[in-house]
């Protein structure tokens, strides 16, 4: 058995498959969103490293989460922006916390590995069986952001192979490393290409920007729920925004 935790970004794009390109601009080109005036000063004392718990009390009691974190602040709030222009996406529209996942057999070093792992959060439109995750999460300790990023791309590339096992129509992923300062954002493309987009939050415009790129995420989360085939209208089935059981992705056929 190999943990996520272990490996090295190289080992990553080995193992998935992977290149790393610098000339994908998707996700520089996404458009900032204004933070709303009333949690404006809540912002603002994030870049004072004051208690976040205020935050955290004005979203929705359905939105469970393990301890209060800034991230998990803008990941319910951009949710909620989705949902205030498509409401009835709210049945499906899920950010689900504290999952392992298990992907194989994966080759290294000529060797047969199970590769194991652990997502703090996940953006998702539907089913682990369905692989229906658009955005893996995990946060990072200050100074250990090159292990961040490996750890999810890990998570991202292994539902990425799957997907390309599967021979899915879109095999695209997205992700986030964060220290609840800075933020990284990751793309896997189609054709196996990764990239990173890195966002220093310093102000209340940087986190405009994260804030910008979470709505981005949920918005492609809805594009990527199913539509009924006769009306182009989404197909409501229940989701829970809850903690999850593992996630064995090798027994997805």
């Amino acid at each position: 058995m190999l943990t996520n935790t272990s490996l090295l970004i190289k080992n990553i794009e080995v193992i998935c498959n992977l290149e790393y390109v610098v000339n994908d601009n998707e996700l520089r080109t996404v458009p900032p969103v204004p933070i709303p005036s009333q949690l404006t000063r809540e912002v603002t004392s994030h870049f004072a490293y004051l208690d976040l718990s205020k935050f955290d009390r004005e979203v929705p009691a359905s939105a469970a989460y393990p301890h209060s974190t800034f991230t998990s602040s803008l990941l319910v709030l951009a949710r909620d922006i989705v949902l205030s222009d498509l409401p009835e996406a709210a049945r499906f529209l899920g950010i689900k916390i504290k999952h392992k996942w298990s992907y194989g057999p994966v080759l290294l070093d000529k060797k047969k590995h199970t590769l194991v792992g652990e997502l703090d959060y996940g953006i998702w439109y539907g089913d682990m069986e369905d692989l229906a995750l658009i955005a893996a999460v995990v946060r990072t300790k200050p100074g250990e952001v090159q292990k961040g990023i490996a750890q999810t791309l890990a998570s991202m590339g292994c539902v990425h192979r799957r997907r390309k096992d599967l021979k899915k129509n879109d095999c695209t992923i997205y992700g986030l490393v964060t220290d609840d300062k800075d933020f990284w954002f990751l793309k896997i493309s189609h054709d196996s290409n990764w990239s990173v987009h890195p966002v220093m939050a310093r102000c209340s415009r940087d986190c405009e920007k994260v804030l910008g790129m979470l709505v981005y995420f949920f918005e492609k989360t809805v594009m990527a729920y199913p539509r009924s085939n006769k009306s182009g209208q989404l197909q409501a089935q229940e989701s829970d925004a809850v903690e999850i059981d593992d996630w064995d992705m090798c027994s997805i056929e």
